[in-house]
């Protein structure tokens, strides 16, 4: 549900780029049908580009590409090769419904592809603690699976991971929590979580994403759960 909205916000920001397709035209949901559970999306090349979580199916992590946000096509996956993320061997043998690659976030920067994604080690417990593996790849090439890195990896703190290069190049790192890092895309590193805010109160605060204009830093989050209660909320520093 909270990635389903964050969906639905991202077309209608970038409703313009696609207005030319759009006028009188008919269409009907789901778009991408079938299981494209946590899409995340960017812009490039006159293209959209969007990517989904897969937990456990491999090859795992699609990329679907749209020149109206209406019809798509796969254009790759971003994990094809069973030794591309480097998993640890008690990873290789995850079984449960719930886990693998949760959440990916798709990012477009200096001429690259980003893709960022969690990979869920082992559940959590009662005290809200789990083993999480994070994870980013990047390429050129969108449309060949082939061409996607081997992925760099650290301790995730937490799931639905996202990347934000700042003016002076820092890159932030923002997982649900919501939790903020420094990291360095080459090796992995990244700097202890700092906590940045817990929303409006409502549950689970995640799914943050950052964006930056007109001199102000926007963070847009899903709260609330996955039921009724869910809601977008945005802050701004």
């Amino acid at each position: 549900m909270r990635a389903l909205i964050a969906f639905a916000a991202f077309a209608a920001t970038t409703a313009s780029k696609a207005a030319a397709h759009l006028q009188n035209s008919t269409y009907y949901n789901p778009v991408v049908p079938g299981w494209h559970s946590d899409p995340s999306c960017t812009f490039a090349d006159d293209t959209f580009f969007c990517a989904f979580s897969t937990f456990l199916v491999a090859p795992g992590l699609p990329i679907y590409a749209s020149k109206d946000l209406i019809n798509w096509r796969l254009a790759s996956h971003g994990w094809s090769r069973p030794d591309q993320i480097g998993l640890p061997n008690a990873a290789r043998n995850v079984d449960w419904q719930q886990g693998g690659f949760f959440a990916p976030n798709l990012r477009y920067h200096d001429d690259k592809f980003w893709l960022t994604c969690t990979f869920v080690e082992v559940p959590w417990n009662a005290s809200g603690q789990a083993t999480l593996l994070g994870t980013v790849q990047s390429t050129s090439d969108p449309f060949d699976s082939a061409a996607w890195s081997d992925a760099v990896t650290w301790d995730a703190v937490d799931i639905d991971g996202d990347l934000f290069w700042d003016d002076d190049g820092t890159v932030y790192l923002h997982s649900a929590g919501i939790r903020q890092q420094t990291i360095d895309l080459q090796t992995g590193e990244v700097s202890e979580p700092v906590y940045v805010w817990n929303g409006t109160g409502s549950a689970t605060p995640e799914g943050p994403h950052i964006y930056k204009r007109d001199g102000w830093y926007y963070l847009m989050i899903g709260e609330g759960g996955t039921q009724l209660g869910h809601l977008e909320t945005i802050a701004r520093a």
